[in-house]
């Protein structure tokens, strides 16, 4: 089956359609459009679900016509986001004295050690780093049947380092439904900086890079260190602010301004902007006000990086993403990272732009320049979350002993499957159903069963019944994993859980009830992409976050 990986970026959807044959990548179709209406999308964060998912529909389908193949072999889709926070944590799994672990337990061992913000929602969770029994281990290994380097079933101790990234509960949502609205299931949610990192890590065995991702809304700037991503920072500037920037001082439109800014440097630059009355050197002071404030801020981000690596960051640096199409962009990015060098270490770094084809690898369509290597990251990163073959969920209803009523069973917001329990009659039929329960300790013969595969999002189980609104304590609901042999007894309906994307072994379920902790600092340094005061619903209108 293939599956669709599509780039939200603040100025451009690009869809992207592939498969794996063995451990190639196939690209078999690829589409872009252009968002012309800014109050959509803000600074890689949705604002307007139903504008969004207009623009995203008509380009999946570009792309799944482009690739020759119909929606129904299309498994799901994998969707980007610039992420609202990345944190390093480094941990040891304790281990009881004569404890062990086995080796299929460990993905789930280490997200029982993970610290969580009550006000953010993790969304992935990227292993760098493993150590099993004092030997070093590929995390990618733990989704193996016979994971390499592994010795034994069994673990005595595991250290390992995970990059958690995390987002805003509004932004994961709108992220759920845009994919029911496309009516394909969400298989991951790729953080996009970390996604082309480890790419990078991968396919090139880069060990030192210093990765600068300038968009429509943010500029991320990611540090790779002893092949290891170490830290990931996002900025608040990007392409948009240059095409802004041309419709408030001439009073342009905003299409009118985004077509002007692609054909600035262009041959017909002069006689396009004669149209409109202006000349190239007019439109040219908004732009460098615009590409010096850019500069500066990616001085101050750069130096921040340097210090946090102890002055010692990579001397390699690849740009790329649609905001350095704009050559005035481009050299305001690299001349910040010239300054910052110069400045803190007296050295000159190696500046590249990187193109999508050799970023990541494939065969079929061929993907080139340095806009499409985040839409080539996403489409790889979901192709291998599809090969972790999702979470199997069951949920069982015993109809003794629930409520009844009608139970579903949802999915990143889309319906897997529902079953109804009956009203209880019959006194003879309860009484067989007590005697063999609870003086013979048997289950229950009577076990209604809901059933679904979860990728990423969120699980939900829910109940309406004729009192569903006083529904708190729930008896006789019991979910599982497989092939997970522990079960959660359900206390409380409608439940739900944060499905946590191990993405080197797959998903694991995790209660919301269970995710605690105080939310941490947030702003421009720490990536928050998502924080907007409000957004938008379907209908336009403003609500409250």
């Amino acid at each position: 089956m293939h599956v669709v990986a599509v780039d939200l970026g603040t100025e451009v959807i690009a869809a992207a359609v592939g498969k794996l044959r063995g451990d190639n990548l196939i690209v078999k179709g690829y589409s872009e459009r252009y968002i012309m209406d800014p109050t959509v999308m803000e600074r890689g964060n949705v604002r307007y679900v139903k504008g969004v998912s207009e623009i995203v529909e008509r380009t999946v389908e570009e792309a799944l016509h482009s690739a020759g193949i119909s929606r129904s072999e299309v498994e799901g889709v994998g969707l980007s986001m610039t992420g609202d926070k990345f944190e390093i944590q480094e941990k040891t799994i304790e281990v009881s004295p004569g404890g062990s672990i086995r080796w299929e337990d460990i993905g789930y061992s280490i997200v029982e050690q993970l610290e969580f913000s009550s006000r953010s929602r993790p969304v992935s969770v990227d292993i760098v780093e493993l150590k099993v029994n004092g030997a070093e281990v590929d995390p990618r290994e733990l989704s193996s049947e016979h994971p390499e380097g592994i010795i034994g079933t069994k673990a005595s101790e595991v250290k390992f380092r995970a990059i958690v990234s995390s987002a805003n509960p509004t932004l994961v949502d709108n992220l759920e439904r845009i994919s029911n609205i496309l009516n394909l299931k969400l298989i991951t949610i790729s953080v996009e900086p970390i996604a082309v990192a480890k790419s990078l890590m991968a396919e090139h065995r880069a060990t030192d890079y210093l990765l600068i991702d300038s968009g429509g809304g943010t500029t991320d700037v990611s540090m790779i260190r002893d092949s290891s991503l170490e830290m990931c920072k996002s900025i608040k500037v990007g392409g948009r602010d240059f095409t802004l920037a041309l419709a408030n001082e001439f009073g342009l439109t905003y299409e009118e301004a985004e077509s002007l800014k692609k054909k600035l440097n262009s041959p017909v630059a002069e006689s396009e902007l004669s149209k409109y009355g202006i000349s190239r050197s007019q439109a040219l002071e908004p732009i460098e006000e615009v590409a010096e404030y850019v500069r500066d801020t990616i001085v101050s981000a750069v130096k921040r990086m340097i210090r946090a690596a102890d002055l010692h960051p990579p001397d390699r640096v690849g740009l790329f993403g649609g905001g350095i199409l704009l050559d005035q962009a481009e050299d305001a990015i690299k001349e910040a990272v010239m300054i910052a060098y110069r400045d803190y270490l007296g050295t000159v770094p190696r500046i590249q732009v990187l193109d999508a084809s050799r970023v990541v690898p494939h065969t079929g369509r061929r993907l080139q320049g340095p806009m499409r290597v985040v839409a080539l990251s996403v489409l790889r990163d979901t192709v291998l979350c599809q090969a972790h073959a999702g979470a199997r969920v069951e949920v069982e209803v015993d109809e003794m002993r629930a409520p009844e009523g009608r139970y579903s069973l949802e999915v990143s917001g889309r319906l897997e499957d529902t079953v109804k329990i009956p009203r209880k009659t019959g006194l003879k039929q309860a009484i067989i159903s007590f005697i063999k329960e609870v003086i013979l300790m048997e289950p229950s013969p009577l076990v209604a069963k809901l059933s679904g595969r979860a990728y990423a999002g969120t699980v939900s189980i829910k109940f309406d019944g004729l009192d569903s609104d006083k529904v708190e304590d729930v008896e006789g609901v019991r979910v599982r994993t497989l092939p997970a042999e522990s079960a959660d007894e359900v206390r409380r309906l409608p439940y739900e859980y944060i499905v946590v994307q191990v993405k080197e072994m797959g998903p694991i379920l995790v209660p919301v009830d269970e995710i605690s902790g105080e939310a941490g600092e947030e702003g421009e340094a720490e990536g928050h992409a998502g924080g907007a005061e409000e957004w938008l619903d379907d209908t336009g209108s403003s609500q409250p976050n």
